[in-house]
């Protein structure tokens, strides 16, 4: 589904190296590392944010390494929700529309419905976002990313800055929504709990590079170097104290 091949991306101090990927269609599948690692900066690679110097990005077989981000049918959410202030919520979940095609208006309309009643925000449509709470905004986000039916769906630290009241609430939606759709779920994530409860194949990366891949199960259990099992090792000691 998702194929990246030899992908490098040099900024002034950091640079994504030789980033080589398959992630399956309806998989949902995290990235991990510390952070300055370059995990965001790959999710936005794939999405299309930034030209890469070398290698490719292929979805479902069409290499959209020079598509544009809207060609692309990627949808990305944020940690901080980027969510536009100036426009009601309706309007923040509506606002990809621009760039579609009207040949889709109808689908998209009962997309919409459907969207506002699983994520329980029809309350909110006529609000602006700095009314909304954490647990709103992220939902409101994620309805965004989610209308326009994407191949795609980039999540960006999606839980972090929820209360942990709300992130067994939206870890649940997620899954549902991974599970009835069969969309594919990139995500990255610190919390190895949330690795493991929604991921079923991952990554860890540090400094720029990959350094493992495979199930969810073996990053954790079967750590292939030793930078691994510390980070693992680090985080499972961490859950126990």
């Amino acid at each position: 589904m998702i194929s990246v091949r030899g992908l490098s991306l040099r900024f002034e101090g950091f640079r994504l190296d030789d980033i080589n990927l398959d992630i399956e269609e309806g998989c949902f599948f995290i990235v991990m590392g510390p952070t300055g690692a370059g995990k965001t900066v790959l999710l936005e690679a794939i999405a299309g944010h930034h030209a890469l110097d070398s290698g490719s990005v292929s979805l479902r077989g069409v290499d959209v390494t020079r598509l544009s981000p809207e060609a692309r049918r990627v949808g990305i959410v944020y940690q901080d929700y980027a969510l536009f202030p100036h426009l009601n919520v309706e309007r923040n979940i509506r606002f990809a529309e621009a760039y579609l095609g009207d040949d889709e208006a109808d689908a998209r309309g009962l997309r919409f419905r459907r969207l506002v009643e699983r994520l329980d925000i029809g309350h909110l449509l006529g609000r602006k976002p700095g009314t909304l709470s954490g647990g709103e905004s992220q939902r409101v986000a994620l309805a965004r990313a989610l209308l326009p039916d994407p191949d795609l769906v980039l999540l960006d630290e999606p839980l972090s800055a929820l209360d942990l009241a709300f992130r067994g609430e939206l870890r649940d939606m997620l899954k549902d929504i991974h599970r009835d759709t069969g969309t594919t779920f990139v995500a990255v994530t610190h919390d190895f709990d949330e690795a493991r409860d929604l991921g079923t194949r991952g990554a860890v990366m540090n400094r720029g590079r990959i350094v493992q891949d495979g199930s969810i199960a073996d990053i954790f259990e079967r750590p292939n170097d030793e930078f691994v099992a510390r980070f693992v090792g680090a985080s499972a000691r961490a859950r126990q104290s």
